[in-house]
């Protein structure tokens, strides 16, 4: 029995690592513009281990008081975040002439 409740708490903590790294990614996602392609990230790890985790973090990130990890996740994303990269592709080089 002992064992079953070690193996609980181990696969408790990674998915709570695994909520947290989701939760970051959508921000990540957010701040840069690319919300969509994080959120396919998100849902890729998903199928990976087989457990959700997407409705978790959007409702943690619609909430109006959220826990505490989440502030650092943000924090750390505001300082590193760069402007959103244009779609549209700039010509490289000289022009022709």
């Amino acid at each position: 029995m002992r064992s079953l409740d070690l193996f609980w708490d181990s696969w408790k903590e990674f998915l709570m690592k695994e909520q947290r790294d989701a939760y970051f990614q959508l921000i990540v996602g957010i701040k840069t513009c690319t919300y969509q392609n994080y959120i396919e990230k998100i849902r890729q790890r998903e199928r990976e281990i087989e457990s959700p985790l997407l409705e978790s973090v959007l409702q943690i990130y619609s909430c109006a008081s959220r826990p505490k990890w989440t502030e650092v996740a943000e924090r750390f994303v505001d300082q590193f975040k760069t402007k959103p990269v244009s779609p549209e592709p700039k010509k490289a080089g000289r022009d022709g002439g």
